[in-house]
């Protein structure tokens, strides 16, 4: 009987032991789901931070922080080179279309030219706003003649677009130029 009654003990007490360690068990793991979600939380936070510092207010295009990064991945990573190329675009006589029209009608012209590159693109094509009235695009796994017809589909959709909503006589055109980045010693 003394032998029931310590082994009823010992059994008491492991059952204590087992139970208590099930507990702490069950509010480690709560406490680590708590903390994994919160860590979630903060990096969804952060990464809305990020996307903002690299996007362009006006445009919603990628700023010149994110096309600083992008150019020197593709010099980085060295089979991008061959593969790669940069189109430059700039919209034409720009200040003397705020001079004549206002600044709120430039920043239409920037959004509508914007809009209209970005239909233009497809996901092989980054698309930067990198100045004033400046646009860098990134083309990647296009031969040389398709980066052409490229930049000048952008161009004549730009030329044909009707402005008329900012201004009834109101005409934009761009000018482009165009570098592969094997051409180029670096970004």
């Amino acid at each position: 009987q003394v032998e029931q009654e310590i082994l009823r003990k010992i059994a008491g007490i492991l059952s204590n032991a087992t139970n208590m360690t099930l507990r702490q068990s069950r509010e480690s793991a709560d406490h680590m789901s708590k903390r994994s979600a919160e860590l979630q939380e903060i990096r969804k936070e952060l990464d809305a931070y990020k996307n903002l510092a690299d996007t362009d207010d006006l445009t919603k295009l990628w700023n010149r922080r994110a096309f600083s990064r992008s150019i020197a991945r593709i010099y980085k990573e060295k089979r991008q080179l061959f593969q790669s190329s940069l189109i430059l675009m700039d919209i034409d006589r720009f200040k003397g279309l705020n001079d004549q029209y206002g600044h709120l009608a430039g920043d239409r012209v920037l959004k509508q030219v914007a809009d209209i590159m970005k239909s233009k693109c497809g996901s092989h094509i980054s698309l930067f706003r990198v100045g004033g009235e400046e646009f860098a695009l990134i083309v990647e796994g296009l031969s040389d003649a398709s980066t052409t017809e490229f930049a000048d589909r952008i161009r004549k959709a730009v030329e044909g677009h009707v402005f008329g909503d900012i201004a009834p006589d109101l005409s934009v055109t761009i000018s482009a130029g165009i570098c592969k980045a094997s051409d180029a010693t670096g970004p």
